[in-house]
């Protein structure tokens, strides 16, 4: 029998493929990137004027059970697509709704 005892061999980390991985990568990296600059275009975006108050009307519309169109509270006698643009124009004061 063997009784004797065995030495235990110490574990070795081999940081070889780690750095050789690691070069790889960067190497790759380098080729793959573009460092030319490209031709821009120079824009001169324009700014909004803190003067100008857009002035916005309240237009509220309402159809009921019954299929009766309300504009302001006020009801429609005719349902065609022309009076409703009609109706919605005079309770904006003239602005043109698309």
């Amino acid at each position: 029998m063997n009784f004797r005892t065995r030495t235990r061999e110490e574990p070795e980390i081999n940081l070889i493929p780690l750095i050789d991985v690691l070069l790889m990568t960067l190497i790759f990296l380098l080729v793959t990137t573009s460092f030319s600059h490209e031709a821009r275009l120079r824009l001169q975006l324009p700014e909004a004027a803190s003067d100008a108050k857009i002035e916005s009307a309240t237009l509220r519309i309402a159809i009921d059970a019954r299929g009766q169109y309300f504009i302001n509270d006020k009801q429609l006698l005719n349902t065609s697509s022309e009076a409703l643009r009609t109706a919605m124009q005079q309770a904006v004061g003239g602005k043109k709704i698309l």
